[in-house]
């Protein structure tokens, strides 16, 4: 889902390197409508820079930090170097599972579903949880109880269940170990099977 506003000032975002300059890169942001940002020379790595084009390549996708909106210039500042990679993995996982997430949108409403009634469902749907995806992963694990408190009419929920059923891999754990248990007590094997119950 794009967004149609501006970013926050330390907001961290995802975009595309569009152009490369002498004096910086400007980055396309995937998550807003007809955004661009400029991330200056001294903002793409640490260091004395020689080449920008060592660090970065037209088409690379990177995770930036907003610095500076100047919404009457149009304008968007950002930072390359400001972002670890603990975050950088973080930004990136989340923005993968908003763009499955609004696919399952489409799988679930139709391809020709109109903005209106996909805002209407996305937004019911974001009162109760924090994202779509937690929203469809939750449809798959627990069906249409997952769904009651949220604001949809039955056919929207029944599909985006059976949307969700469908194309969302839910994660499940297994966990194997041994456990030693004992009792040095006279009833020992009953405190032991009392512990396993």
């Amino acid at each position: 889902m794009k967004y149609s506003g501006w970013p926050e000032p330390g907001e961290l975002v995802v975009g595309d390197v569009d152009e490369i300059a002498d004096f910086g890169v400007f980055v396309d942001l995937d998550e807003y409508e007809d955004k661009r940002g400029l991330c200056h020379i001294s903002e793409v790595a640490s260091g004395w820079i020689k080449n920008v084009r060592d660090h970065v390549r037209e088409g690379q996708t990177v995770v930036a930090k907003v610095l500076e909106v100047d919404e009457s210039a149009n304008q968007i500042d950002l930072s390359i170097k400001d972002v670890n990679e603990h975050q950088r993995k973080d930004k990136i996982q989340a923005w993968k599972n908003s763009q499955k997430a609004d696919n399952w949108m489409l799988i679930a409403l139709g391809e020709d579903v109109d903005d209106d009634r996909y805002t209407e469902v996305a937004n019911a749907l974001l009162a109760e949880y924090d994202t779509l995806y937690d929203a469809f992963e939750s449809a798959a694990i627990s069906g249409s109880e997952a769904l009651d408190a949220v604001d949809v009419d039955d056919a929207a929920a029944e599909s985006i269940v059976e949307a969700a059923r469908d194309d969302v891999s839910v994660p499940y754990v297994d966990v194997t170990g041994y456990v030693d248990l004992e009792s040095a007590a006279s009833d020992g094997v009953d405190d032991v099977k009392a512990a396993l119950e």
